[in-house]
This record gives C-alpha cells, sequence and structure tokens, in this order.
C-alpha cells in the first residue's frame, strides 16, 4: 500500500499546470485548465461559496490566474503536497460540469443552452464536407474533440472516407466555354492530434482521386496536408506554428482566392507556413506577433502565373471578456518579381483593427478593417497604387434550436494574371440559412456575390475590366448514426464580364456518402474566403 502510495505521489509530481484561461464554451463562461501531462486524478466539488477544482499536479511559483467574469467572483489557488487546488467563489445557484480531454480540463458553469440540449442542436456538430473546389473541404483548421479515434502510441488517428458522384460544368482548357464532366471522386481522410512537449499537435492528409474522367486535368489526383502545434511556454507566451500544402488542378482557390483565376487551369503547388506568438504583459493584455510565407508554382501554359507572397504582423491584443478579443496593429506585405511575371511585384504597408467574438454554437463572429497603402512599382503609372480600406467580417448565429443563419464579406487586393495588371480589387458577400427538417434531414441554402475590379484598360475594349460573379447552391444532408453520412449538392454559377470570352455559367449536381470517424464538431469557420 505504502509503496503504491510512493508511486502514485512521484507520477503526480511529474505533472504541472500550464496554464489557466476564463472562456466561454457553448455561452457559458468556462475555466479551462492545460497540464503538462495527463493529471493523475481531477475533482470538482462545490464547498459552501466555492467550487474547488484539486488537481493530482503541482503549480509553478508564481503562477498567474486570469481575472474573475461574471458568474466567477473570485479565483485563488491553494498548494498541497502531491496536489494543487483552484478554488472558484461563484454563487451556489450557479450549475458546474467537469470535463476531461488528455492534458485540457474544463469546468462550465451556468444551465445548458437550447443549442447545447436540444437533438437539433447536432446540425451546428456534425461534419459535412464541402463540395469540390471549396477550401473547407480540407482537413485544415478542423477541430479535434471528445469521442471515437484509433490510438497509435500518443497518436489519436481518424479515419474516414469520402465517395462522391460528380456531374458539373468545367470550363474549357482553351476557350473558358463550359463543358459537361460526370465521374466518381475517392476522398480517404486520416486526420492525426497527439499531447506533446506539453502542446497540441495536429495534422491530416486528404487525397482526391477522380475515375471515369475524359478531360486530363481532371485525372490528376488532388493531396492536401495540414499540421499544426500550438504551445504554451512559461504561462505567458503562446506558440502557433502551421503547414499547408495543396497540389491539383481544379482547386483554383487555393491559388487564387478573389477567383481571377479558371482558366486554363495549370497544374499547382502551393506551400503556406505559419507561425505566430502572444506574451502575455497583463492579465488580459498581450504582445502579438506572426509571419506567413505563401509560395504558389503554377505549371504554365496556364492562366495564372506562380508567385511568393510574404505577410508579417505585430501588435497588441486585449481580452475584452470570456468569448471576446481585440487587436491592432501593423502589417507588412511583400511580393516580389516574378520570373515570368515581374509586374506583379509589390508592397504594402496596412494597419489592422480586428475583433473575435465565440460564443459556441450559439453565436460567433469576426470582423477585421485595415487600411491599405500597397505599390506596384513596374505597372503602368495607372495601376501602381492602391490606397484604400480592407475588410474581412464573418458571423454565425444560431436562431431557435433548429436555424443557423451564416453572414461574411469582404475586400482585398489580389495578385492579378489579366495583362499587364500586377492586381485587382475583389470584394464580396455571401449569406447562408441551416435549416433542421423531420427525419434529421438538414437542408442548408447559400447565395453568394463578388465583384472583381482592375485598374489598367483592358487591350479588347479600351476600358478597366470588371467581373461580376453570383451564385447560389442548395445542400440537403442527413447522418445515418455517429460514423455515416448521406450529401447531395447543386449549385449554379454565373460570371459577367466587360471583357469578351470571359462570361461563364455553370452548374452541378454532386452525391456524396461519408464512412469513418469524423469529428464531433464542424471545422472552424476562416476568416478568409
Amino acid at each position: 500500500m505504502t509503496a503504491s502510495l510512493l508511486l502514485a505521489f512521484l507520477a503526480s509530481a511529474s505533472v504541472e499546470l500550464l496554464a489557466v484561461r476564463l472562456t466561454e464554451d457553448g455561452g457559458r463562461a468556462a475555466l479551462k485548465v492545460l497540464t503538462t501531462a495527463p493529471p493523475g486524478g481531477v475533482t470538482a466539488q462545490r464547498e459552501g461559496e466555492e467550487v474547488v477544482i484539486v488537481f493530482e499536479a503541482a503549480a509553478p511559483e508564481a503562477f498567474p490566474l486570469p481575472p474573475p467574469v461574471p458568474p466567477v467572483q473570485a479565483l485563488r489557488l491553494a498548494r498541497e503536497p502531491g496536489r494543487t487546488s483552484l478554488r472558484i467563489k461563484i454563487a451556489p445557484e450557479v450549475p458546474f460540469e467537469m470535463r476531461r480531454e488528455e492534458t485540457l480540463v474544463s469546468v462550465v458553469f451556468g444551465e445548458r443552452t437550447l443549442a447545447e440540449t436540444a437533438p437539433a442542436g447536432e446540425l451546428y456538430h456534425k461534419l459535412f464536407p464541402a463540395a469540390e473546389g471549396t477550401p473547407e473541404a480540407a482537413p485544415r483548421d478542423a477541430e479535434e474533440a471528445e469521442g471515437d479515434g484509433l490510438w497509435w502510441g500518443p497518436f489519436r488517428l481518424r479515419p474516414s472516407l469520402v465517395l462522391g458522384y460528380v456531374d458539373v460544368d468545367v470550363a474549357d482548357s482553351v476557350t473558358g466555354a463550359p463543358v459537361r464532366e460526370r465521374y466518381l471522386q475517392i476522398q480517404p481522410i486520416l486526420g492525426a492530434s497527439a499531447s506533446l512537449w506539453g502542446g497540441r499537435l495536429r495534422a491530416g492528409y486528404e487525397p482526391r482521386f477522380r475515375a471515369f474522367t475524359t478531360l486530363g486535368a481532371l485525372g490528376a489526383t488532388t493531396h492536401l496536408f495540414d499540421a499544426a502545434l500550438d504551445l504554451t511556454v512559461a504561462q505567458r507566451l503562446e506558440l502557433h506554428g502551421a503547414h499547408h500544402f495543396a497540389h491539383g488542378v481544379l482547386e483554383a482557390d487555393e491559388v487564387d482566392p478573389g477567383r481571377e483565376y479558371f482558366f486554363p487551369l495549370g497544374r499547382f503547388n502551393r506551400n503556406d507556413t505559419v507561425v505566430s506568438g502572444r506574451f502575455q504583459v497583463a492579465p488580459r493584455l498581450g504582445l502579438e506577433a506572426s509571419a506567413d510565407w505563401n509560395r504558389v508554382d503554377v505549371g504554365q501554359p496556364a492562366g495564372f502565373p506562380g508567385y511568393d507572397k510574404d505577410v508579417f504582423r505585430a501588435g497588441f491584443g486585449y481580452d475584452v471578456g470570456p468569448s471576446m478579443k481585440a487587436s491592432m496593429g501593423y502589417e507588412r506585405q511583400r511580393v516580389p518579381a516574378a520570373p515570368d511575371r515581374p509586374v506583379i511585384e509589390a508592397e504594402a504597408d496596412s494597419v489592422f483593427l480586428k475583433v473575435t467574438d465565440d460564443r459556441g454554437p450559439a453565436v460567433s463572429g469576426q470582423v477585421e478593417v485595415a487600411y491599405r497603402d500597397q505599390r506596384s512599382p513596374r505597372a503602368a503609372a495607372a495601376g501602381q497604387r492602391f490606397r484604400g480600406l480592407n475588410y474581412a467580417a464573418t458571423l454565425r448565429r444560431a436562431v431557435g434550436v433548429n436555424t443557423l443563419v451564416e453572414l461574411g464579406g469582404g475586400r482585398a487586393t489580389d495578385v492579378s494574371g489579366f495583362e499587364a495588371n500586377a492586381f485587382y480589387v475583389s470584394s464580396f458577400a455571401r449569406g447562408g440559412l441551416t435549416v433542421a427538417l423531420p427525419w434529421e434531414l438538414s437542408l442548408r441554402g447559400e447565395v453568394s456575390w463578388a465583384w472583381n475590379r482592375y485598374r489598367l484598360a483592358a487591350s479588347a475594349i479600351g476600358l478597366p475590366r470588371a467581373d461580376d460573379l453570383f451564385g447560389w447552391s442548395v445542400e440537403a444532408s442527413r447522418s445515418l448514426g455517429r460514423h455515416l453520412f448521406l450529401r447531395a449538392d447543386y449549385r449554379r454559377d454565373r460570371r459577367d464580364s466587360n471583357v469578351p470570352g470571359y462570361d461563364l455559367v455553370t452548374h452541378g449536381f454532386i452525391a456524396q456518402l461519408g464512412i469513418g470517424l469524423f469529428p464531433d464538431k464542424a471545422p472552424a469557420e476562416r476568416a478568409s474566403r
């Protein structure tokens, strides 16, 4: 007995608290505690006006605690041999529940919301892979959640398979006119995650195989790979690193998010690496910095050039509340001259303000506004300078229990491959509505608008090019248990351009069957397109 107690004590002594945060989880206040390794035991119980969480773990000296926010009135830490207690003062009528996930312990306060308790809440938590060509279909940004998985050493694996029948229009590689194509698509997906070095490592790989195609470009296999690592160092420093690799032909959004590029298509490779850090200088205030290196190589001949883009940011972040964060700072962007298209060379300086609010499935949103000054010295005089506001905004809100509303919009300056333009200004707006139907069906509709504007006169018309894009889609899906889903999508898109030969109308139908160990939560929304 004594030996077993000694072993338990030695095991707990090797575990330490890394960080404590007060956030919001599904519209309720949540205390989240990160440890260096899974603690041997954790208990949570009420003692009068306090909820006491006891860890079989140690806490470093001068361990910082977050400031209290309602309904939490105060927090304090108590050390005992072989364990540490967090004592939270909170009104006796406030309920609480504890959740454990490897090195993360969460205690959530308050009554469960309708979005969490009602069966229709599954609408917001089930994975329905996006249609062909949308970046959300990649494993990038996927959240790890409690649920099924296969263990291989320290890694939790989530294999799955999506089979699809695709009947769509594809732009002809020479004329740009729509060509009807039908094929089968096979998408094996492997996600992996692990707790390493006191942080969280995530990775995903997704190839896309297309069978029975008649167009050579469609037969090319797409490869998507993502990896991300999050670390907390010395309680105050949070580090993040991520890499995205894409190889394909059809996924033109990977090359050009503004959608100038749609024909002729070429095989491309994209490598995008991001590193960022936040140093907490006060309970709610932090210094933030990030760097993004994006390398795009497009095989020629194609309707778009390869390019490099480097973005560096620095500023301050402030935690306004449990779910809301604001940041502001300075951004520097550089696009060097490409060997086959030197006119795209550009440098830009921006100041930005960003506000993010995440209250779980009930409501979340993000808005960023930046004043940008861009110089493109190799372009003609009319296309050398851009000064103005760029922005990006998203909003997700549950209306009642059965309905989800999604809104988004943005404005950006993107690299151009059209004639002598170094860049073009792309703007977009979109809205989506998802409703739960009887028999566990989910129906979603989306409408999107985009308008691209250029600075230099096009040779064919003597005026700057202007493209207007309008699209709508409808999707029906149904989950068959936790590991199977069916989905059908129809989409129609129209491009109207004032330059002859760039008008295009396409439509397509996709039917999908998904089998596997999917995450319990849908991929997080991106701030960008």
